[in-house]
């Protein structure tokens, strides 16, 4: 795109907001090495943290389960019983359709966090598949805005 068809004032409106950006973003006591990030941040209306270990350890927790008026503690729940704790039928199958919505060989950390808990939660029960093979996956498309698993 060349530079002639954008009006004058669109750069410097451009460097302000980053500049205010940047302010912003110092008030908090926030180094920021990559102007990206400022803009990306900028662009953010909600900003989940976790301190699961995720940023540091690139390893993330799963710690409460919540479906309908059931909730659960994951990390109760695996300290309070010696063998698999006592859940909720509501929990047990949300868990299970949660773990078969995630890759059997999960490398994103949030997927391998669910399997984990299925195997904390869920061990022993019928509501764990091992047997079962993904048979195909569907990719996000315009007229489906959602991966597909077919087990």
């Amino acid at each position: 795109m060349a530079m002639g068809i954008l009006p004058e004032e669109f750069p410097v409106v451009m460097t302000v907001f980053l500049a205010l950006g940047a302010w912003r973003i110092s008030r908090s006591n926030v180094l920021t090495r990559r102007m990206p990030a400022i803009e990306t941040l900028g662009a953010a209306t909600v900003l989940c943290v976790d301190k699961t270990g995720t940023l540091t350890r690139n390893r993330m927790t799963a710690r409460w389960l919540i479906a309908g008026d059931d909730a659960l503690d994951l990390a109760t729940a695996a300290t309070e019983s010696v063998g698999s704790p006592v859940v909720p039928e509501s929990i047990h199958v949300l868990l299970e359709h949660a773990i078969l919505a995630s890759r059997p060989d999960a490398f994103d950390p949030m997927d391998r966090a669910l399997i984990e808990a299925g195997d904390t939660v869920l061990g022993g029960t019928e509501h764990l598949h091992p047997d079962w093979s993904l048979v195909r996956e569907y990719p996000i498309a315009s007229d489906r805005l959602a991966v597909v698993h077919a087990w």
